[in-house]
């Protein structure tokens, strides 16, 4: 059984609104826990406020790296920004939610603002990322992918983590690769949004 505890801080984000802090607990059947941090538009270093960002803390997280997907892509479905609703919210191009392990040292940034941005280590805490972005050649169309953290830089403070990118929804174009209908995530979400699809239709 799933619950889901929603403050008055997250409808704020809901309308497009910038919030500092965030807590959103979703406890699962496996008792993997979840806390956003943070859920708002990203303007500094960017021209405009296209960019909008949620972070998530997770505790409990399986060990198996596509169980580990799985999860990311399950709480985006369930939570998450539908394309929808970003289509009408002004000005978005991209919409990332973003996950950490959570730790005394995630928390400590995160949460209590601490400013050692490497002491928490992102290289072995950062999970990945559930991505949604405009597409360049037609911007009422999206697509959908999840980014995952390899853990296997030797050197993230400098290159950055090693990623795997998994395209999971692309309506920039028409087709489907043979390789991605057979891809174990991509075929995952297709059965959240179908499930959801025809429990709406009921």
């Amino acid at each position: 059984m799933r619950k889901l505890l929603l403050t008055t801080a997250a409808v704020a984000a809901a309308i497009g609104l910038a919030v500092a802090v965030i807590l959103l607990f979703v406890v699962c059947n496996n008792n993997v826990e979840f806390m956003c941090t943070y859920s708002g538009r990203i303007t500094q270093g960017f021209d405009d406020s296209s960019f909008y960002y949620e972070t998530i803390l997770v505790k409990n997280m399986p060990k198996n790296k596509i169980e580990q997907s799985k999860t990311m892509i399950a709480y985006f479905d369930s939570v998450g920004f539908t394309i929808n609703t970003l289509s009408r919210m002004s000005g978005i191009k991209y919409y990332s939610m973003d996950f950490y392990k959570s730790t005394s040292a995630t928390i400590g940034y995160f949460v209590k603002g601490e400013p050692d941005l490497y002491k928490y280590n992102a290289n072995k805490t950062y999970f990945g990322a559930v991505t949604i972005m405009r597409c360049k050649s037609d911007s009422t169309k999206w697509s959908v992918q999840i980014i995952r953290n390899l853990g296997t830089a030797r050197d993230y403070e400098h290159d950055g983590p090693d990623l795997s990118r998994t395209i999971l929804l692309n309506g920039c174009r028409s087709y489907i690769h043979d390789d991605e209908k057979n891809d174990e995530l991509l075929r995952y979400y297709m059965e959240l949004r179908n499930k959801k699809k025809n429990k709406s239709n009921k």
